[in-house]
């Protein structure tokens, strides 16, 4: 099932357990090797780049050629001997038999490498990087990395940044891929064992303090406050001055304001939930301007998302307005009242203060 390396890729992650078994298999002095070269591997692939970057392609994928012959040091250094726990050794030629042969003096050659280009170093080098990748159970990287060591045989650098192509480009960014895949794939099992556990350990403390942390987030974010807190469906300019909380301050010369020429509503939340026996709201005014002010309204008392008690009324046009009181009866579990702006006057509607007895 395509769900099973999922998680056993996810337990890996916080257990490291194969690498910390693939890295105890390993010499100290395997590991400090194999550790010199990748930093080696590193530095230069990063010099690489910055060239590259600078404009001068045909240093840099030199450089980046070399690079790939530290990768393959790194990985040699690393290949294990299981069964002596020490870096393999790279498998010579089979022996012949020693066979006289006469002194035949070789012709002298001239140099027929085109002097705009020059051999790559990678040639004489097995793929070690694959075979590393594959250990570490990243075939299509190793894959990768088989195909990139068979085109460096063949490939000739160019001297001069002129003559660096699409194909030199495509080289550059298949070598710094492959680069990158080693150092995700040595980097980790180059640690100790002992290493290996402290990250283990703290990748479990991180995850769990991001889950603890946006548990605690959401619980904040969403829950109710206690007491009672005003919201709105807008505010005119959300502007402090015009803000929901100032129609429950206890000042009847601040007030909630919408935006110009617009419905919308007020609502009061209460918490804990409450018996409720009357609403008491006071219209608008906007003081000292008097240019604004509620028309007709309706009051709503809720239970999560259902309404006990509805009334609808119509403030008196008026500079000096009143308390107007609706009375509820003995309402029970009421958590929010919310009143409902339908109609204003002059610019825009809005209320003084709200309150619930």
């Amino acid at each position: 099932m395509a769900s099973i390396p999922i998680v056993s890729s996810f337990v890996e992650f916080f257990t490291l357990k194969e690498a910390r078994a693939v890295s105890g298999r390993a010499s100290e002095e395997a590991r400090k090797s194999a550790s010199e070269a990748l930093m080696l591997v590193k530095q230069r692939g990063e010099a690489a780049e910055a060239l590259w970057s600078a404009g001068h392609s045909a240093e840099a994928l030199r450089l980046a050629v070399d690079t790939y012959g530290c990768a393959e040091d790194a990985a040699r250094a690393w290949l294990v001997d299981e069964a002596s726990a020490k870096p393999a050794v790279v498998e010579a030629p089979a022996e012949t038999p020693d066979v006289e042969t006469p002194d035949v003096e070789t012709p002298e050659v001239e140099d027929a490498q085109d002097p705009s280009a020059v051999e790559t170093k990678s040639t004489a080098l097995p793929c070690a990087v694959a075979r590393v990748l594959e250990a570490q159970g990243s075939k299509s990287a190793a894959e990768r990395a088989e195909r990139l060591s068979k085109t460096l045989a063949e490939h000739k650098a160019p001297r001069l940044d002129a003559q660096v192509g699409r194909s030199e480009t495509e080289l550059f960014d298949e070598i710094a891929d492959v680069r990158a895949s080693l150092e995700r794939g040595l980097g980790q099992v180059l640690l100790t064992p002992r290493d290996l556990k402290f990250r283990s350990a703290a990748r479990v403390l991180t995850v769990a303090t991001l889950v603890v942390g946006g548990a605690v987030g959401t619980f904040i974010a969403t829950r109710t406050p206690v007491g009672e807190n005003a919201r709105a469906s807008a505010s005119f300019n959300d502007a402090p001055d015009f803000e929901p909380s100032r129609a429950i301050d206890g000042n009847v010369d601040t007030s909630w304001l919408l935006p110009d020429r617009t419905n919308g509503w007020i609502e009061v939340t209460i918490n804990p939930p409450r018996s409720v026996n009357r609403v008491r709201i006071m219209n608008t005014t906007n003081v000292p301007y008097h240019d604004r002010a509620t028309g007709q309204y309706q009051v709503q008392l809720f239970s999560g998302s259902n309404v006990l008690q509805a009334a609808e009324g119509t403030f008196p046009e008026t500079s000096t307005p009143s308390w107007v009181t609706h009375d509820v009866g003995n309402t029970e579990a009421v958590d929010r009242v919310r009143v409902t702006v339908n109609s204003w006057m002059q610019h825009g509607g809005g209320i003084a203060e709200i309150a619930i007895e």
